[in-house]
């Protein structure tokens, strides 16, 4: 029948953005999963998702019609693109008269490969050795700045993608809906993963998934080191957190009377359920009791996981994200009930579940096993004291082994594939303009995003902005110490949940825009999800309180 076919069937899903909300869902699923995405299968799998989500958001955009979409900067795509284009001049063949004052050691690199043994340079002897013989090159040729162009062009292209997935959600997500719904997609997906990693970690047979042999002793859950999971899960946990107050908070509010928002009958919520303020008590006490059960799952898997820099990093972030929220939550007995609750209950349940929580006792699991504090340490001294070699444009994205293997210092591992440190690494490999351009986008968003996210007390999704900042924070401080930002799965959600706060913020302030002025004694009328809901003024409570 006309308008039922396969291929009208496809035209109303573009249009109403299904194929958008369910392949960002597979993704979400898929990326941890898949061993954490490390693999070349499960990254270029990653790669055609995202491109095929961006044409068919394109072509739901063309549709409906390119006016009725929101275009907006977020105000950190100059840096992006700039960054991008300089990973992108690295693999490119340029004079070496350029190359030389650009990318020094890489200079260097390639011309000690030349006349390097057959074996390769494996130790600053072999490379002192050669260094005689760089003044006797004849001029005129050319050479790529990247010490390994296939690497920095898979790298390349990698965060490519990542940075139209984070351009995707940040214009898709702005409304209500669609931002809540991914954000109990990624809670759902992160208390699967969790559950799956404490069920391993009792049964554990050294084999991922009980079948997959793998070469590393700290494996937990799907991944295969356990620092990637602690950095992947304490994103999911403030989350978490903040879904269970913000249900307290619609229970509150269904309590006090306030009358429901009405949605928008031009796009139904998904799953209402989790949305409507007027159904019945007894259902919203039960997800609250879910949505704790989640975080308390979440924490518990990451003290058992026993990565130090991820249960570092999460206290921090914790500790950032209840200062932030004490001014905005009621009833604050139980609101403080819950996070002095939390971690005992973490504790609780790991030791319920008898493993040792720092993995010191099972000498298959023993963290010793992995490169120590001391000496990445050394490393972290090393790579700044030769960081002048990797001059103004680095060695190449992606090539950290290859360039820093000439420098390894005695005493540490033959072969060092990551600095341990996202921040050196990426000042290496991209010299000091790659880093200057980190820097200026990463001051930037967080100045327009994060910031304001810790300021804003007075839209009901303030709370979701602030935990999505606290996770964002969060990796941040793992990657100090760790390369989180290096695996796919973790750079997948990270770029998600940028995303997701890019879109929140573009609601806020619709919706503040919408209503009255602050302090003018009459209700605001604020539209969520494009429906008008009245919401007290701020004068009638303490400042910073939900409405």
């Amino acid at each position: 029948m006309p308008g039922r076919g396969p291929v009208a069937r496809l035209r109303r899903g573009l249009e109403k953005d299904a194929v958008v909300r369910w392949g960002l869902v597979a993704l979400i699923v898929f990326t941890p999963l898949a061993f954490g995405t490390v693999e070349g299968w499960s990254i270029a799998l990653l790669e055609w998702g995202i491109l095929s989500l961006v044409l068919a958001a394109a072509a739901g955009f063309v549709l409906r019609g390119l006016a009725r979409t929101e275009w907006r900067r977020t105000g950190v795509e100059w840096p992006l693109a700039l960054f991008l284009a300089l990973v992108a001049l690295q693999g490119v063949p340029l004079p070496e008269a350029l190359v030389r004052p650009l990318a020094p050691g890489a200079f260097r690199a390639h011309h000690s490969a030349e006349g390097a043994p057959q074996g390769g340079l494996s130790t600053p002897g072999d490379f002192e050795a050669l260094r005689a013989r760089l003044e006797l090159q004849p001029e005129g040729r050319f050479q790529p700045i990247s010490v390994n162009r296939g690497e920095t062009w898979a790298r390349g292209r990698l965060l490519g993608t990542l940075v139209l997935m984070f351009l995707l959600v940040s214009i898709w997500a702005a409304r209500t809906e669609r931002a809540l719904f991914l954000i109990r997609a990624v809670i759902i997906t992160g208390f699967v993963v969790a559950l799956f990693g404490v069920v391993q970690q009792l049964t554990w047979n050294g084999k991922l998934y009980w079948l997959r042999p793998t070469s590393r002793d700290g494996g937990f859950g799907p991944f295969v080191n356990h620092n990637h999971f602690a950095g992947y899960v304490e994103m999911i946990l403030p989350l978490a957190i903040v879904m269970a107050y913000y249900l307290l908070d619609l229970r509150r509010r269904q309590t006090a009377e306030e009358p429901p928002p009405a949605w928008d009958g031009a796009e139904p919520p998904a799953e209402r359920d989790w949305l409507d303020d007027s159904q019945a008590a007894v259902g919203r006490w039960g997800q609250w009791v879910l949505a704790l059960f989640a975080a308390i799952l979440l924490l518990g898997s990451l003290v058992l996981s026993g990565s130090r820099g991820g249960l570092l990093s999460a206290v921090l972030s914790g500790g950032l994200l209840f200062v932030a929220l004490w001014r905005r939550i009621r009833p604050r007995a139980l609101a403080w009930g819950v996070a002095a609750a939390l971690p005992v209950l973490a504790v609780l349940l790991a030791a319920w579940i008898g493993t040792d929580l720092v993995r010191l006792g099972n000498p298959g699991h023993s963290v010793e096993r992995e490169a120590s504090f001391h000496s990445r340490w050394v490393i972290w001294k090393d790579v700044a004291h030769h960081f002048p070699e990797a001059g103004a444009a680095g060695f190449g994205l992606g090539t950290f082994e290859e360039s820093f293997a000439p420098d390894t210092p005695p005493g540490t591992a033959q072969r060092w594939d990551r600095a341990h440190n996202d921040y050196l690494q990426i000042a290496w490999e991209t010299g000091g303009i790659g880093a200057l351009l980190i820097l200026w986008g990463g001051l930037a968003f967080a100045w327009r995003y994060l910031a304001s996210a810790l300021r804003s007390p007075a839209h009901p999704l303030d709370l979701f902005r602030v935990a999505i900042a606290v996770a964002l924070t969060s990796l941040l401080l793992h990657s100090i110490v760790d390369f989180n930002l290096q695996i796919g799965s973790n750079a997948f959600l990270f770029a998600l949940l940028a995303g997701l706060l890019v879109a929140i913020q573009r609601i806020v302030e619709r919706d503040t825009a919408a209503g009255e002025p602050e302090g003018t004694g009459t209700p605001q009328r604020l539209h969520l999800a494009g429906e008008p809901r009245i919401l007290e003024p701020m004068t009638t409570g303490r400042p910073g309180d939900l409405p």
